[in-house]
């Protein structure tokens, strides 16, 4: 995960120093940041046990489409997200060209339906607005460079106080943006949520097996995977928008047509 992970490079002893060798050890560096962002057993963790095997890759940036959220999953999934709620393997294109795949559950605004279908304190919920303003559980949240911080403070304290995850192992985060809210903000939330599990898995496998999330074997992380299980929800319902000066809370209003 890349929260938290600060590389050190190992101290290179050599004998010459001319600017050809200063660039390749900048180069292995690079190489080196990127292919550990997320380690396998951290990839495992994250990926889909869905049943129904319905898979789609998500867009972050639907607005030159002009299509919503949910209206281009309906599209690539052919599934009617009124029907009730659904599971889908998902995969997620963010930052450094990486790519996750993921649990990913809709909770769609349907006529006649005003409540969502999923309402309960094993439930983390994450808004963000057209400004890039976050609320998480409900509490205005400043800087989104330490969400994932929050996200696992608040992850942590319902572990401690035994509501979250809930009976069936399953982590909920619920998310929900703006139409209009930036590519850079849905990317950084995302990948927020996803850094927050992941640091409260590692704690969890610290606590249990005395070892990081990433030095687990297949049985000690499969164990650990059905105990807390990550499901992103996607929620529509009504949008976030401005973070009032006065007030300092998010006025909520419009629909994601």
């Amino acid at each position: 995960m890349n929260c938290f992970k600060i590389l050190i490079p190992t101290l290179l002893f050599i004998s010459c120093s001319d600017e050809s060798d200063k660039i390749n050890v900048e180069q292995s560096y690079s190489v080196q940041e990127e292919i550990i962002r997320y380690c396998d057993n951290e990839l495992i963790l994250l990926k889909s046990e869905s049943p129904n095997n319905i898979e789609f890759d998500f867009n972050f940036d639907l607005r030159n489409k002009g299509l919503s959220d949910f209206k281009y999953i309906q599209k690539q999934t052919d599934v009617d997200l009124c029907d009730g709620r659904n599971e889908f393997s998902t995969t997620f294109y963010i930052s450094n060209n990486d790519s996750i795949e993921a649990a990913l559950i809709t909770e769609k605004y349907c006529e006649g339906n005003y409540s969502y279908p999923m309402r309960s304190t094993s439930i983390i919920e994450v808004l963000i607005n057209r400004r890039s303003q976050i609320l998480l559980e409900g509490e205005y949240f400043e800087n989104i460079d330490s969400l994932c911080f929050g996200v696992n403070d608040v992850t942590q304290r319902g572990i401690d106080e035994e509501y979250f995850p809930n009976s069936s192992g399953r982590a909920f985060y619920a998310l929900q943006w703006d139409y209009e809210t930036p590519l850079e903000g849905r990317v950084k939330v995302f990948e927020s949520l996803i850094d927050g599990y992941l640091i409260t898995a590692n704690n969890i496998s610290v606590e249990k097996y005395g070892k990081e999330l990433c030095s687990l074997n297949m049985v000690e992380l499969l164990k650990l995977k059905s105990s807390f299980r990550f499901i992103l929800i996607l929620r529509e319902m009504w949008t976030p928008e401005i973070v009032s000066e006065t007030k300092g809370v998010l006025q909520c209003g419009t629909f994601d047509e």
